[in-house]
């Protein structure tokens, strides 16, 4: 067991010091470092020396330093933290069977990041405010389980993951997501979203898409910006029936209750023979009645490709420097300038409302060209305006889009 400050004089001194298997306990206090946990230290543990009195971890919050980051190696444990200021409040970078739980994150660009890997486990940590990015962000982490979390007003969404087949988001509660979805959940097949809580985010409560052998059970969306609940190209779930019937609820969202779109078919027919039209959607609108059980109403509308009609635009990017880091800055730059125009097609105009912010995957959703075009004319402004942008190169991703009037 190795102590801070007692037997070293930060954390970064014990953590380097110590071998697979260790426990670092950590005594109240605050310390100004940014944890590196690397080469190999498998299974080592940071831990509160007293639960009672947690330690704070202090980043910079204008320096892309992580408050614990991880990279590579499996079964680290984190437990019992505080962590206020930091880039990624905590950092899993191709980690395997780590267990996050009891921190408090508090003041980070994004709280927790896990990216590639398998099998790690979030557990009743409290994410309190981001400045950028999302509460948790999950990106290609087979198995990984988040449990018991609350976030609490990230600047995104309040837990995204993506790629991660298996994965198990239960038991979590998301409060006030201030540009995105509470929930969201893409490309993950068998995955299982249950017994979650949504309430007041700026987009959609819960949103779900290309995951199919998707569980989802028991869940609340509640005072939702735009739907309580939108699941798509998710089977088994094929109308808002199949939703409800799981004991899922939404209430008092102002884009209505639930949308499901059904797995699109490119063949004659799909599983079972049942034929569906392409790029239909079904809306239901929970109305409410005398008894206990939900009453609905159902439309359906195909959506045709239309000409391409003027916008206007705002992004948040990932550009190459001069000093061979990537950073991330708004086009425009300054908030008074004139936004970007951008033509796309009519018929995906619908899928954005003034002042929604629109993520990478969310625009690849959508399919067609709508993507390539907003990144090529954020990247043409950059390079039209190098006064704005002196150390910048051209644009790596887009992260964000903004439609605007």
């Amino acid at each position: 067991m190795l102590d801070v400050p007692g037997g070293y004089s930060t954390i970064q001194q014990a953590v380097d010091m110590a071998a697979p298997g260790d426990v670092i306990r950590i005594a109240p206090g605050s310390y100004q470092e940014s944890v590196r946990i690397r080469d190999g230290r498998d299974g080592i543990t940071l831990e509160a020396a007293d639960a009672g009195a947690v330690p704070t971890i202090l980043g910079t919050p204008h320096k892309s330093a992580d408050g614990i980051r991880v990279d590579e190696g499996r079964g680290v444990v984190l437990r019992n933290l505080r962590i206020a200021g930091a880039y990624d409040g905590v950092r899993l970078n191709h980690v395997a069977g780590a267990v996050v739980e009891h921190l408090v994150i508090e003041n980070s660009a994004l709280g927790i990041r896990i990216n590639r890997g398998s099998d790690n486990v979030l557990v009743a940590n409290h994410i309190l405010g981001t400045r950028v990015e999302q509460g948790i962000l999950v990106d290609g982490s087979p198995r990984v389980q988040l449990a018991d979390n609350v976030v609490d007003s990230p600047a995104e969404e309040g837990i995204r993951v993506i790629r991660s087949a298996g994965a198990l988001v239960r038991r979590n509660r998301v409060i006030n997501a201030q540009s995105g979805n509470g929930i969201s959940v893409s490309g993950s097949p068998g995955a299982r979203v249950v017994e979650s809580v949504v309430v007041a985010s700026y987009r959609d409560g819960v949103r779900i898409r290309s995951s199919p052998g998707l569980v989802f059970a028991g869940n609340l969306a509640q005072d939702n910006g735009n739907v309580g609940i939108r699941i798509e190209k998710s089977p088994p779930f094929a109308t808002v029936g199949d939703v409800l019937a799981r004991g899922n609820a939404a209430v008092g969202n102002a884009g209505g209750a639930i949308i499901v779109e059904a797995q699109r078919c490119y063949a004659s027919t799909c599983e079972g023979g049942t034929t569906l039209p392409t790029a239909t959607t079904t809306t239901t609108t929970t109305v409410p009645s005398s008894s206990t059980t939900p009453s609905s109403t159902s439309t359906s509308t195909t959506l045709r490709q239309g000409p391409l009609v003027p916008t206007s635009w705002r992004f948040y990017v990932r550009v190459a420097t001069t000093a061979g880091t990537p950073s991330n800055v708004l086009v425009p730059l300054r908030s008074g300038a004139a936004p970007v125009q951008v033509m796309i097609r009519g018929d995906q105009l619908a899928a954005f409302r003034i002042g929604d912010r629109v993520n990478a995957d969310e625009l690849v959703a959508l399919g067609g060209d709508t993507l390539s075009r907003l990144t090529a004319a954020a990247d043409l402004y950059l390079r039209t305006h190098s006064g704005d942008y002196p150390a910048f190169g051209s644009v790596i991703a887009l992260r964000w889009a903004e439609r605007v009037l």
